[in-house]
């Protein structure tokens, strides 16, 4: 039974370590490290609350005014460059952009993520008188033409779209006055 038991070996002593060498060696950079870190999160809570503190002032200072949906399309046309200057293509579709954006607001349909084909349909739901509805759905077609079809139009027919879009804009407005929230 002797001869099976030679390769177990007793069970060595604990050993002590020793740590003072590992303090001794690596604490000063541990400790250095420590208060880099300390001093960056302090900086940056200091900044934080700076900022907060400015942007809150300035918010209280200027707000800006609540623009009804007419006033802001309306805002926005005569904001358009020049019929001249800028390539019919583009012209179009930010006179389309315009007019989707105001029926956003002013109807609540989605009108800026949907094609043509999609918006049509709520705009008949509106029941609009059937002069408007059918101008309205011509120049949308016609600008579809425009943007993705190539088609050119004059600075005559570009004007004529435009007091189109005004017209549009005044007699579908809501009359109401700014209300402060």
């Amino acid at each position: 039974m002797d001869e099976v038991m030679k390769d177990i070996h007793d069970i060595k002593p604990l050993e002590v370590l020793d740590f003072t060498f590992l303090w001794n060696r690596y604490g000063p950079y541990i400790l250095v490290g420590l208060l880099i870190i300390l001093v960056a999160i302090a900086i940056f809570i200091y900044i934080k609350k700076g900022k907060s503190k400015k942007g809150k002032s300035k918010k209280e200072q200027v707000a800006p005014p609540l623009l009804l949906p007419h006033e802001k399309a309306l805002m926005l046309i005569e904001g358009l460059p020049e019929m001249g200057s800028i390539e019919c293509k583009k012209y179009y579709f930010k006179v389309s952009l315009i007019l989707r954006g105001y029926i956003h607001d002013r109807f609540g349909i989605d009108a800026i993520e949907m094609t043509s084909e999609e918006l049509l349909p709520d705009i008949a739901k509106l029941e609009f008188h059937y002069a408007l509805y059918h101008e309205i759905k011509s120049f949308i077609l016609f600008a579809d033409s425009v943007k993705f079809a190539d088609k050119q139009a004059d600075k005559e027919t570009m004007g004529k779209d435009i007091y189109f879009l005004k017209s549009f804009i005044e007699k579908t407005k809501v009359n109401e006055s700014k209300t402060e929230n």
